[in-house]
């Protein structure tokens, strides 16, 4: 191996060959120790690991707990799951009363009902001798040695009763299990077991006796002792017990060994181990009342007396007190529903009632425009004479009232019609003076209820009445309806129909004082002018003589349609129209035989058209000679000529 100066110091060392050596020695520990140092590391992560720690525990939790020694593992969990319990319950009370109520349920109404029926029997025994000559003696006697009545009552009347049992171990006199009556009265339990204990063994050492102790006699009490093999049973019993009493007693005792033996014999101390056997033991808590003697005579008098004199005084008294709770219970009612009456009554707020027999106190605010609430409580029955009110005034905003103070703070005209809305949205529609509009909106938004004035509903006398006009006239769009105070102005073109309708159709309208159809013309008089002014052109030549040839009747044929339009426009617009046909001739020839020729002329002419249809009505004939000294022959003068004469239907001039 050459060795090799270090090139940063200039010296000659080994580092490069421990380098070597070094990889060489982890090199040979990854091939000989390898898989053992994967173990080591997994176990390592496993044991670091949280969750994977809990896993494994969680796997073999089931099996440690049921090796575990009970009395051990009990006392281990009891402060843990203590405390866990107390704090689930503070947190949530309900599921546990839920979950307990199956158990707790029954066992309570039993409590309930057994104590109710000792109650009850009490109460009966007391009730029974109440009123009798030897009750009276019992209250004295109660009363003379301080002691209840009801004591004394079961004193004299009570048989016996076992007051107490208790369950006592033979040997060290350990007691086992004890129970009471709730009238008893005693010492300490285990003092009663140890003092019992005690006796037997100080009558078994005086007296050399081979028998246990089966009876003691205290005063009014009498203590039962029956022996059994793991326990002994101590009855305390007051009054004179029945001798078939001991062997009721005797199978209680023997039904409690039968069922618990095992737990007596190997009693260790601990008394709630024999907490299930209570009930067995609570068996022997009897008793047993006198039965009552057969009376041998009839009630005292003077005792029957005393008991109808104290009932017809007790009726007297119930009577009277009877009708002064329906008095005062009827009073009461009224109160109550006219102070009802007051809250519901909008503008009516009440801040103070006080309901007393006889006089009711009422304080609150009145708005001026609620019903008076001395109305109110005279509906309700009351006198007002009765009731102590005083109110403050103020504005209400409720819609009935804000209602009425719009209506007297406005004032609208009979025609107008107000609605407020759950939003107080004050919408007024009707007839109304501008003026009276204008007023509104400015005050409608001063009451107290009204956000909103909506005023869009509302019209001006003549806005109504063009409203109207136009309802009943349905002019056409050409024709323009205005009110002026009153009057009622048209203008525009429209069919003369129409026109000659609108006096009738306005007939009864409210508020119109006045019509002006001047400026209306009617749709049809252009037509009529302009048939007037094509008839006045025509004209009829003749070669000779007044025979219609065939050109004569084409133009006339050509003619007759104008002439019958001309007839009904006219009398559409109320007009008399008239067509003059007049014949003409010229000047050659005798002047008389001229104008007869254009009168044959007009005539021919005139019959043509009435065989075609036009009405004979319409035609006025006229002749007219050529002019005289005119000896050149003219053919524009041998014609018919059409003059149309239009005139008020109510003129009849011109023929």
């Amino acid at each position: 191996m050459a060795i090799r100066p270090d090139p940063r110091t200039g010296q000659v060392g080994t580092g490069g060959a421990q380098a070597a050596a070094e990889s060489d020695l982890v090199a040979l520990k990854a091939l000989l120790l390898g898989e053992e140092q994967e173990e080591i590391e997994t176990l390592r992560t496993r044991l670091d690991d949280p969750v994977l720690h809990a896993n494994d525990i969680a796997g073999v939790l089931p099996q440690a707990l049921r090796r575990a020694r009970p009395d051990a593992l009990s006392r281990a969990l009891e402060q843990p799951l203590s405390g866990t319990i107390q704090r689930a319950v503070r947190r949530e009370p309900k599921v546990f009363a839920d979950a307990l109520f199956p158990i707790m349920g029954p066992a309570i109404r039993r409590a309930i009902a057994e104590a109710l029926r000792g109650l009850v029997q009490n109460i009966n025994r007391t009730l029974d001798h109440a009123l009798s000559l030897r009750g009276f003696r019992w209250r004295l006697e109660a009363w003379r040695s301080g002691v209840p009545f009801g004591e004394v009552v079961l004193r004299h009347t009570l048989a016996y009763r076992v007051e107490q049992a208790f369950l006592i171990r033979p040997g060290d006199g350990l007691l086992l299990q004890h129970v009471a009556d709730e009238l008893a009265t005693g010492r300490d339990a285990d003092a009663v077991s140890a003092m019992l204990t005690a006796i037997q063994a100080f009558v078994r050492d005086a007296f050399a006796a081979d028998e246990p102790v089966d009876s003691v006699d205290m005063g009014e009490h009498t203590v039962w002792l029956l022996h059994g093999p793991h326990a002994y049973l101590a009855c305390v019993i007051r009054g004179l017990p029945p001798r078939r009493l001991r062997a009721e007693l005797a199978d209680i005792l023997g039904d409690i060994h039968a069922t618990f033996g095992p737990q007596l014999e190997g009693y260790a101390g601990d008394r709630s181990t024999l907490e299930p056997l209570r009930p067995e033991l609570s068996r022997c808590l009897v008793s047993e009342h006198k039965t009552p003697e057969a009376r041998r005579r009839g009630p005292s008098p003077p005792l029957v007396l005393l008991v109808l004199v104290a009932l017809a005084l007790l009726g007297w008294l119930g009577y009277e007190r009877w009708q002064q709770h329906r008095i005062h219970s009827a009073e009461h009612a009224r109160q109550e529903q006219a102070v009802q009456r007051l809250r519901e009554t909008p503008g009516i707020v009440l801040t103070e009632t006080r309901l007393d027999p006889g006089r009711l106190r009422l304080r609150g605010l009145r708005d001026p425009l609620a019903i008076a609430p001395a109305r109110l409580l005279a509906d309700s029955g009351l006198d007002a004479a009765t009731v102590d009110m005083a109110w403050r005034p103020f504005e209400s905003a409720e819609p009935v009232i804000a209602m009425a103070r719009a209506r007297q703070r406005l004032q609208p005209p009979p025609d107008v019609t107000l609605e407020l809305t759950a939003d107080g949205r004050l919408t007024a529609r009707g007839v109304a003076p501008a003026a009276w509009i204008e007023r509104a909106g400015l005050l409608a938004t001063t009451v107290p209820g009204i956000v909103d004035a909506d005023l869009s509903g509302l019209l001006t006398p003549d806005q109504a009445l063009q409203r109207d006009a136009v309802q009943r006239l349905d002019p056409p769009d050409t024709v323009h309806v205005a009110a002026v105070q009153g009057r009622l102005v048209l203008r525009g073109v429209a069919p003369a129909a129409w026109i000659a309708a609108v006096p009738e159709r306005l007939a009864g309208t409210p508020r119109l004082t006045g019509l002006d159809l001047a400026g209306l013309d009617a749709r049809e008089r252009p037509e009529l002018l302009a048939l007037q002014r094509r008839i006045d052109t025509q004209r009829l030549l003749f070669a000779e003589g007044a025979g219609l040839e065939a050109p004569q009747q084409a133009v006339l044929d050509a003619l007759y349609p104008d002439l019958v339009r001309l007839s009904q426009l006219a009398a559409s617009l109320d007009m008399l129209a008239r067509v003059e046909v007049i014949g003409r001739t010229d000047s050659i020839g005798d002047p008389t035989q001229n104008l007869t020729l254009a009168r044959e002329r007009a005539l021919q002419t005139v019959e043509y058209l009435i065989r075609a249809g036009a009405p004979a009505g319409l035609f006025r004939l006229g002749a007219e000679p050529g002019r005289e000294g005119n000896t050149t022959p003219d053919p524009q003068q041998r014609r018919v000529d059409f003059r149309v004469r239009l005139t008020p239907s109510g003129d009849t001039g011109g023929n």
